[in-house]
C-alpha cells in the first residue's frame, strides 16, 4: 500500500441495521476529514455492491471490529453473494455475446 502526501482515506463501515437509518455518511466523512486532515470517502458495506465488498475484504485494513462474529458472517455471505454475482455475469455474457 503506497501512501503519499496526496493520498485520501477510504472507509468502509458495517453498521448495525438499527443504526442505518439515522447514520449520516456525509457527516461522518466530513468529521473524518477534519480529524485526519485529508480527503475521505466512506461507504456503508450493507449498501455496497458486490465488487466493492470484495475489494474491501481483499485489500483493506480492519481498524475496528466491535463484533467479530457479525463481521465474519458478513464476510461469508459476501463471498457467497460474489460467487453468485460472477455466475450470473458469466451467464449474461454468454447469452448476450454468444446468443448461448
Amino acid at each position: 500500500m503506497d501512501i503519499t502526501r496526496d493520498s485520501d482515506l477510504d472507509l468502509a463501515i458495517l453498521l448495525d441495521k438499527a443504526l442505518e437509518e439515522s447514520f449520516s455518511l456525509p457527516d461522518f466523512a466530513v468529521l473524518v476529514e477534519r480529524i485526519c486532515r485529508c480527503a475521505a470517502d466512506a461507504a456503508i458495506l450493507s449498501h455496497a455492491g458486490e465488487v466493492l465488498k470484495l475489494e474491501v475484504r481483499a485489500k483493506c485494513l480492519l481498524i475496528f471490529d466491535r463484533s467479530p462474529s457479525v463481521r465474519k458472517q458478513f464476510e461469508i455471505m459476501g463471498r457467497k453473494s460474489y460467487e453468485d454475482f460472477l455466475h450470473l455475469c458469466s451467464r449474461y455474457v454468454k447469452r448476450v455475446l454468444y446468443q448461448d
